[in-house]
């Protein structure tokens, strides 16, 4: 059972990179290249819905009734080191996404080579922008999207690493 925790700590940490490296893509110039794709959606359901869910399934299976924190703190120095910065270079791209991202319009649309998008204050309502300006909509939500789930992938690869000790001290006693 613990390779199957061993499985599922690394598709964690790896989804959570590579969710991590979209958000650095959505940062580079020129359209977003996850522009008009659903993977990028399907991707951030898989990530904050799946990982937190399989976890708390996997934990309930096994009967692991423990407190996380002092779980992590004895795992070895590199992986806790490893996950620790994987947290907070996804709690860092979410807060660089939410300041740097421009709040006024949301909900991007492109209709018949037209481009609209809604405000979110003001006189609320949909209006035609620029393609410009479309483009920057669609970049800061995937920005904003992306990070958020990135975070849920790195806590989810801290929590099943953290898990996977705890499984394998538990077998041990």
């Amino acid at each position: 059972m613990s390779g199957s925790f061993r499985v599922h700590s690394v598709f964690a940490a790896v989804l959570a990179v590579a969710l991590l490296l979209f958000v650095a893509v959505t940062w580079l110039p020129g359209p977003s290249p996850v522009d008009g794709t659903g993977w990028a959606a399907l991707t951030v359901i898989g990530a904050v819905v799946l990982v937190p869910a399989a976890l708390v399934v996997r934990l309930r299976l096994n009967d692991v009734e423990a407190e996380l924190w002092p779980a992590f703190r004895e795992l070895r120095r590199p992986l806790r080191r490893a996950l620790v910065a994987l947290l907070l270079t996804a709690a860092a791209a979410l807060v660089l996404s939410v300041v740097h991202g421009d709040l006024l319009y949301q909900e991007p649309e492109a209709l018949a080579g037209r481009y609209y998008a809604s405000k979110v204050s003001g006189d609320r309502g949909r209006i035609e922008v620029t393609k410009a300006g479309y483009e920057a909509v669609v970049e800061n939500e995937q920005r904003v999207l992306l990070s958020l789930a990135g975070c849920v992938a790195a806590f989810g690869a801290c929590a099943t690493f953290t898990a996977r000790e705890m499984f394998r001290v538990d077998r041990r006693s």
